[in-house]
């Protein structure tokens, strides 16, 4: 089930990556905004979610809020990326290339691992606190 949970989220971000240049075009920067909120909405909702349905009941509401949040930043990436370096000189990325795309892979990975440790806790804090059926025991 984990595997179909992260399925969804990436074919939220593949299509809307993958239209993002034509979504520009029409939105132009707009779509970084427009992605935003999506993925604010999207976050909303799984606290809703997380917060209501204790346990792994939940899952199934989960999957159309994680294809949501995929979307938004499907359409925040790629023109964020294409706004900030519009405004760098082309001499500028070709010297710092080498140097800043480690880094920025880095703060990018470290920051999407900080949320999934923050989801985690909380998804285990709701598992923890979920009734138990009748005569159930966590002792051996």
């Amino acid at each position: 089930m984990l595997g179909l949970v992260f399925t969804v989220l990436a074919l939220g971000f593949f299509v809307t990556s993958m239209t993002a240049k034509q979504l520009t075009e029409r939105l132009g920067l707009q779509i970084i905004a427009i992605g935003a909120l999506l993925l604010a909405i999207g976050h909303g909702l799984m606290m809703a979610v997380v917060l209501r349905q204790p346990g792994s009941g939940g899952i199934p509401w989960l999957l159309p809020v994680l294809f949501l949040q995929g979307a938004g930043l499907g359409m925040i990436i790629a023109p964020l990326m294409s706004a900030v370096l519009a405004g760098v000189a082309l001499i500028d990325i070709l010297f710092y290339a080498d140097w800043a795309a480690p880094r920025l892979g880095f703060v990018a990975a470290a920051a999407c691992l900080l949320a999934l440790a923050l989801a985690v806790a909380l998804l285990f804090q709701r598992l923890v606190r979920a009734p138990r059926p009748a005569g159930a025991s966590c002792t051996a």
